[in-house]
Parts: C-alpha cells; structure tokens; sequence
C-alpha cells in the first residue's frame, strides 16, 4: 500500500495536497494522512510539508521501500528517498546530499482533468484565489463590473459573492478553467494548472513562498502580477487584457508546463 503525508489546513494547503494526488495516482492506489505524520509502512510514500520534522522523514523513509519528499524552497535536509523540488530555480537553490533530486518545472504535476480538457466556449473572467481566499478578496473583486465566475472552498466567500462554483470536482474545475476568457488567479498549483490551459492570466501573490510567479512573467505567460490589490489598477489591468485580447493570446500565453511531470516522477522512482 502507498501512503501520503501532507499538511492542509483551514487557511492554507489545498495546492500541497492536490499535487501530492496527482502523483500519488500515478503509483495506483493509496492512503492519505492529513497533518499527521506518524510513519506507518508503505511501498511509496510521498511526504510533503512546511512543518514536519527531520525525525518524522526519516521514519517515514525508513518504513517505506521509496519515498518522495516534494520541497519548495530546499526546507531541510532530507534522508535518503527522492525529492522533487518544482519550482523555476530550483536546481540553483536545492542542495541536497542523501536524494534523488528532480528539480524544476519539468516536474510539475497536472491532473488528468486538465490534461484531458479541450478549449470551450468563453464566458466569464475567473476568480481563483486559492482553496479559501484567506484575504478576502474575491467579492471585492467581483464587485467590478464584468462577468465573473468565483472559485472557492470557503463557505462564507460562497454566501456573500453572486456567481460562485463552490467546492468543484476536478471535472467540473478544468471545465471552468477552459471556458475563461481571463482568469485572475493565486500563484499557487492553480497557476500551473491555467498555464497548461493556456488561459490569459493576471496573478496576485497572496503568500511569501509563490515567488515564481515572476518567472511565469519573464518567460512569457503573464504580463500583470499584485502584491497588494488596488481595486482600481487591477481594473484597468482587465480592460487591458480584453481591449487588446489578440496581444495577449501571442505575447502573454506561452505554454510553460507540458503535463507530463507525475510521469516523469514516476518514472524516475521506478528505476531505483
């Protein structure tokens, strides 16, 4: 049986546990262990977390027969297993002596559902602020006046906003993704995920460790990133996009994420 150790909680987290499925997919079934990191057997176990400690990876990696560490800004130094660290420069800042090191964007995993969407129709102007919108802030954005479609797991952001997809399968997610003419999104997993799609973006950095998302601006798919929202600027950003909807499409939409990274994980675990 393989196993997964992630941490998700109320305000953060959701991106870390969907990519940890994804790659967990790939490997057949499984069994998840959601903030707890007590080390149990497993054929392949995939740990990925801001909290847990040296001791817990290292009796999760000597009860598993592999192990995958997924690491965002080289957090430890890990026990033997592989560790897959996703982001743009990371084989500039991982460092590490007991892994199998993965490193960059080639690795990035993408659910099925996405890789399996076709291009649709146009319809609205997403709003993806991660799973819960810990800052609130896409009623306020929707408050502008253009067709918006919100994107939240948070019950309350569901009650006070007008259109809002509540708590979607991946299904129905890729679905909306695919019918954006825009999306305003969090530089988290979902971020990837509209990337893959090939959907005109505007970012917004809502949490220290979504860096890369500048990187996502140099090298071609986005052209507007936030740090802090100015209701005002950010509409003028969307006018933007739609006025000058042909320039974005061949300057601000360049596919940097192939799909192909829970393979390439898997197949590089199945060698050792």
């Amino acid at each position: 049986m393989n196993r997964i150790y992630v941490d998700a909680y109320k305000t953060y987290g959701l991106g870390h546990l969907i990519r940890t499925r994804t790659i967990a997919k790939e490997f057949g079934e499984y069994k998840e262990s959601i903030n707890n990191f007590l080390a149990k057997k497993a054929d392949i176990a995939i740990v990925d977390s801001y909290k847990a400690k040296y001791l817990h990876y290292k009796k999760i990696s000597k009860l598993s027969k592999k192990v995958i560490f997924l690491d965002d800004y080289n957090r430890i130094e890990y026990p033997r297993g592989v560790l897959v660290n996703m982001a743009f420069n990371a084989k500039k800042i991982v460092k590490q002596k007991n892994t199998i090191n993965l490193l960059g964007i080639d690795y990035v995993p993408i659910r099925d559902e996405f890789l399996n969407m076709k291009s649709s129709e146009k319809k609205h102007i997403l709003i993806i602020l991660g799973g819960l919108d810990v800052k609130n802030l896409s009623c306020e954005i929707e408050k502008l006046s253009f067709d918006f479609l919100v994107v939240t797991a948070n019950k309350q952001i569901a009650k006070k906003c007008k259109n809002v997809l509540f708590n979607p399968s991946a299904k129905t997610l890729a679905k909306a993704f695919s019918e954006s003419i825009l999306a305003i999104s969090a530089a988290g997993m979902s971020l990837y995920e509209l990337n893959y799609l090939k959907i005109p973006t505007i970012a917004i950095k809502v949490a220290k460790n979504q860096k890369g998302v500048y990187e996502f601006k140099k090298r071609g798919f986005i052209k507007d990133i936030f740090e802090k929202i100015d209701i005002k600027e950010l509409e003028k950003s969307i006018k933007w996009h739609l006025n000058n909807y042909d320039k974005v499409l061949n300057k601000y939409t360049k596919r940097l994420i192939d799909g192909y990274g829970a393979k390439r994980i898997k197949k590089a675990v199945e060698k050792l």
